[in-house]
């Protein structure tokens, strides 16, 4: 049976034989957008609208998540940029303007401006996978025990459970409702456990691999940081921003993992402004005021 997107401009695309799901809206400058760990391409609901009327805004779903394909594969960061690779070549997609990541996403986001340079023009990156992890990767690398497989299937279906998650450590200003929970449903799909064990196992070389390279770096960088991020504190995003050499860091006082959502009329300003030609950087500012 065929699934159909949350989006209506979303569709399917093969990636080495597997079904990719991404959101593909509007005309203009690429930008990409690039979800956390066990998220979607959900979590840019807000951001896809407020790009698409100046911008081609491109949401894939990574593998393992979403709408998109489940199985073995490779989960590492280097698989996850080949997958976005595939995505982007199936869709026939050039240099891209931007890529926006939030937590995993930013990672991916700063590993592709990495990787090919002149292909990627900036970085917006709320709260991002950006240096060395803050907690050591054993919790992570716990999700892959046995012992964990009847819990997470318990309670990744379990909106109750999944609800206070999230409010404990990924959202604050904004209430965990049936909108946000909207975009975790898949984590019911077979496979998932797959997908939770195989990241969490990569997450640890993931960041320190980031980490390594990140002086490097010459794109220009937004980051967007809740101050009450219950993931990666703020401690930590301030320490990624001393990492980067051409980094902007705004915090949002009072939000958590995911501000992107949390204050989306700040966040769209920020980006808007941003990624405004020079010439035209002021008028969007004051008509974002």
């Amino acid at each position: 049976m065929a699934r159909i997107s949350w989006h209506p401009r979303g569709r399917f695309v093969d990636v080495d034989g597997r079904r990719a799901h991404v959101v593909d809206a509007g005309q203009g400058p690429p930008v990409l957008l690039l979800h956390g760990f066990l998220h979607s391409s959900f979590t840019w609901r807000t951001t896809i609208d407020a790009l698409a009327p100046r911008h081609r805004v491109i949401a894939p779903d990574l593998f393992g998540c979403g709408w998109s394909d489940r199985g073995p594969g490779d989960y590492s960061l280097d698989g996850l940029a080949r997958w976005v690779e595939g995505v982007l070549a199936a869709l026939d997609v050039g240099p891209l303007h931007a890529a926006v990541g939030n937590s995993l996403g930013g990672a991916l986001a700063l590993d592709l401006a990495l990787r090919a340079p002149a292909r990627l023009g900036r970085l917006v990156l709320v709260s991002p996978l950006g240096a060395r992890l803050p907690v050591p990767a054993l919790p992570f690398r716990l999700l892959g025990l046995p012992a964990f497989e009847p819990l997470f299937r318990l309670t990744a279906g379990n909106a109750g459970f999944v609800r206070r998650a999230l409010g404990l450590v990924a959202y604050r200003r904004r209430a965990v409702d049936a909108e946000v929970l909207h975009g975790f449903t898949p984590l019911a799909r077979p496979g998932s456990l797959l997908t939770a064990t195989a990241m969490a196992a990569a997450l640890g070389a993931a960041s320190a691999s980031i980490e390594a390279r990140l002086p490097g770096l010459a794109a220009p960088a937004l980051l967007v940081w809740g101050r009450h991020d219950g993931v990666l504190p703020l401690a930590y995003g301030q320490r990624v921003a001393g990492l980067l050499p051409a980094a902007r860091l705004e915090v949002f006082d009072d939000c958590g993992h995911c501000a992107h959502e949390e204050d989306p009329a700040r966040f769209h300003a920020l980006v808007d402004a941003f990624l405004a030609p020079p010439a035209d950087e002021a008028e969007v500012v004051r008509r974002a005021a």
